[in-house]
């Protein structure tokens, strides 16, 4: 286990039908549990099949051929909200592939990417792009309860297959787990400035502190595992509009 990881057990924290509603779990923007690692309807095999194989096909120039070779599937077979995002993310990664996959940008979408991606961004009120969510919120896999624990995560897919490119990903992971217990205690805030409850705030303010700052020692990790030549030459183009 490395030296800077996260020993403690984060406390669990009360959400309220506000936060939920914003999608809100313990975990932060996270889902409470880790994201599908495959759509269980074998309809959906084409799409795996391609995002499984998805850094030999960038590499060997091969993406376009392999999308285009694609059928038109339709979202009418995504049951459960994890199938809608575990679909979100797999259309995303494939998207910016295509475009950024060949030796000059493609101008233009195929349907077999665009006819259902654009169905499975409108479902989730989130645009047909490579978001913060397809890349990192429901894009990796945790042997623990614990997201902050970078020892036990590992991301789902990446353009790569670096470690600097897992590791850039999983940094996010484990600082938006890290920030989740604090939500909550935020908005004990807000409702205790309308009561004038300063020691409710105060604490709450000094909370806020410490998570900024295990937040802050999260994001130096950074440069454990990314390399910034490996990250400006060989990630930062895929992650382009």
């Amino acid at each position: 286990m490395s030296p800077h990881a996260v020993t403690h057990q984060l406390p669990r924290i009360k959400l309220t039908a506000e936060l939920r509603e914003f999608a809100v779990t313990s975990n932060a923007f996270l889902p409470e549990h880790s994201p599908l690692k495959q759509l269980p309807d074998s309809y959906y095999e084409p799409w795996e099949l391609v995002i499984q194989h998805l850094p030999a096909l960038i590499k060997y120039f091969d993406i376009r051929r392999a999308v285009d070779t694609l059928p038109v599937l339709s979202t009418e077979r995504l049951r459960s909200e994890a199938e809608w995002r575990r679909a979100y993310s797999i259309l995303a990664f494939l998207t910016h592939a295509y475009v950024w996959g060949g030796e000059k940008p493609a101008q233009v979408l195929p349907p077999q990417i665009t006819v259902p991606f654009l169905a499975v961004s409108q479902h989730l009120e989130l645009p047909p792009v490579l978001s913060y969510a397809a890349a990192n919120l429901w894009n990796f896999s945790s042997s623990s309860n614990d997201f902050t624990d970078l020892d036990h995560l590992d991301t789902l897919h990446t353009f790569t297959g670096t470690e600097s490119e897992k590791w850039f990903l999983l940094i996010s992971v484990a600082m938006e787990a890290r920030a989740g217990t604090i939500i909550p205690k935020m908005m004990e805030a807000l409702e205790a400035v309308k009561t004038r409850d300063y020691d409710v705030i105060i604490s709450a303010l000094e909370q806020l502190k410490s998570c900024i700052d295990s937040v802050g020692v999260l994001l130096e990790r950074m440069y454990e595992k990314c390399d910034p030549m490996t990250f400006y030459y060989k990630i930062r183009p895929f992650l382009a509009g």
